[in-house]
């Protein structure tokens, strides 16, 4: 099982890179980082629950990252949100370490919802 999450990481960061850069080429990097990471590789070797870890919170960040879409219907949205979180538990079930990315991702939703309620509007780039 712990192989077998191993490759689930890689497949994650495929796609958690390309939810977020929206370039095939830089998601292929991606991955072709992560699969020459030796971390990676002797986790999955040896069988410890930072293997699980490591895939939960990869996949759960892959789908968070993808919800902020602005093209994506609400519904999808709650879907993503929804299996990002169920991740997320599921990564702190593996190991306590899960609490700091869901930590993470909530912090960042409240800085983005506080930020909507002050209308604070981003910078526009200058030409």
């Amino acid at each position: 099982m712990s192989t077998l999450f191993g490759a689930l990481t890689l497949a994650g960061m495929y796609l958690w890179a390309f939810a977020l850069f929206r370039r095939e080429d830089t998601a292929l990097w991606v991955a072709l980082l992560t699969f020459f990471n030796q971390l990676l590789y002797v986790q999955a070797r040896i069988g410890m629950l930072d293997t699980f870890l490591f895939a939960f919170i990869v996949w759960a960040l892959a789908a968070f990252t993808a919800a902020w879409d602005p093209h994506l219907s609400p519904r999808r949205v709650r879907i993503l949100m929804g299996a990002s979180g169920v991740l997320l538990g599921l990564a702190t079930a593996s190991k306590w370490f899960g609490v700091v990315a869901l930590g993470t991702c909530i912090g960042l939703v409240a800085l983005v919802r506080a930020l909507q309620l002050l209308k604070v509007r981003p910078l526009k780039a200058q030409n």
